[in-house]
């Protein structure tokens, strides 16, 4: 289990959540350069990991513009339409 993500809600601070079932965020991404981009760094006890929680040319496509994603030590995995299929990434 997650034990502690980081979330930059802008250039100057992080925001600090510790973990639970489900998080919800909301961002408001850029529609005409289309270059929005947000990451997120996981924590667990002896490990951390970065990903690019949002990169906008990638889940602009989501599902009413709505991405799940499933976070584990083996690297993030976002939800598609068959929830038994996500497509997973490599840690950045």
């Amino acid at each position: 289990m997650i034990q502690r993500l980081q979330l930059p809600t802008n250039f100057q601070k992080l925001s600090h959540f510790v973990a639970e079932t489900k998080y919800s965020f909301k961002f408001v991404a850029n529609p005409i350069f289309k270059r929005s981009l947000w990451y997120c760094k996981f924590v667990w006890t002896e490990v951390f990991h970065n990903f690019d929680i949002y990169v906008q040319t990638r889940d602009e496509k989501c599902e009413n513009r709505s991405c799940s994603w499933i976070i584990t030590e083996q690297g993030p995995c976002q939800v598609t339409n068959d929830p038994n299929n996500p497509i997973c990434f490599q840690w950045d």
